[in-house]
Order: structure tokens, then C-alpha cells, then sequence
């Protein structure tokens, strides 16, 4: 006998398991989501002492809010797109890895900052050092931890 199509039963099958591995990938993601966001704000208040509101989505994607509207990453400058992406890279290493510490690898995290944000950036570098073990490049003696 030919069989066409799928009984109830598989589609009913299929079903819950594609709902229980969205609910374990949502769930997995928000888990991460709030600690991130946390340690977003810790980063990015350590290097630029007007961190403001903000939001970030499951995808990690930040948007700010200034003067009561809200405003995409694309709408700032390189410097503070570049900050919040060091600052979302340092907070997941934070929430993935909360028993262990890995070796942080950066190359040329700092290329468009300002003098000040560098001076700040490096400052927070230096502290992570004495916690972890942190690879840095830079082709700037501007940028140069000393």
C-alpha cells in the first residue's frame, strides 16, 4: 500500500519536539540574556561613564536610548559601536563562563576609541589581567598597555 502524507500522529510528534528544542534554546539564551545585559552595563560603565538605557535582544543586539528615543547601534559612531561590542564580548565570556576562566585573545579591540575611552578600555584590560590571562595586539603605541 502507498503511503501519502503523515498521520496525525507523526505531525503531533514532530511538534512537541520542535516546541521542546525552541524551549530549550529560548530558555538557554534568556539564562544568558540577563547576565550579559548585567555585565553589558558593568563593561560599558567602566569605559564610558554615560552608559545610559539601554535595550538588548535575544540576538545580543544592543539599541540606546537617548533623549526618550530609542536609536539602533547604526546610529552612533565606530567608537561606541566598538565599545559595546568589547563590552557584549567581556560580559558572554562572564556569563558563559562563570567557573572557569579563559584566555581572553584581542586584536585591536580599542582602534577607534577616543584618547580618553582608550585610557579607561586599558584601565579595565589591566584589571581582567589579574583575574584571567589576556593576549593583546595593537599596532599603536597609543593603544599600548604599559
Amino acid at each position: 500500500m502507498n503511503k501519502k502524507g503523515f498521520t496525525l500522529i507523526e505531525i503531533l510528534a514532530s511538534l512537541v519536539i520542535i516546541g521542546l528544542i525552541s524551549g530549550i534554546a529560548i530558555g538557554g539564551t534568556t539564562m544568558y540574556l540577563d547576565k550579559t545585559r548585567q555585565g553589558f552595563r558593568k563593561y560599558v560603565t567602566m569605559i564610558d561613564d554615560e552608559c545610559g538605557d539601554f535595550t538588548m535582544d535575544t540576538s545580543f543586539t544592543v539599541s540606546k536610548t537617548d533623549l526618550g528615543k530609542t536609536r539602533p547601534a547604526e546610529a552612533y559612531s565606530r567608537g561606541t559601536r566598538d565599545m559595546h561590542s568589547l563590552a557584549i564580548r567581556l560580559s558572554l565570556v562572564d556569563a558563559l563562563y562563570a567557573f572557569d576562566t579563559p584566555p581572553l585573545i584581542l586584536d585591536d579591540p580599542f582602534i577607534a576609541f577616543d584618547d580618553t575611552h582608550i585610557e579607561k578600555a586599558i584601565s579595565v584590560m589591566k584589571k581582567l589581567a589579574s583575574e584571567r590571562q589576556i593576549i593583546y595586539f595593537t599596532c599603536s603605541k597609543s593603544r599600548r598597555a604599559k
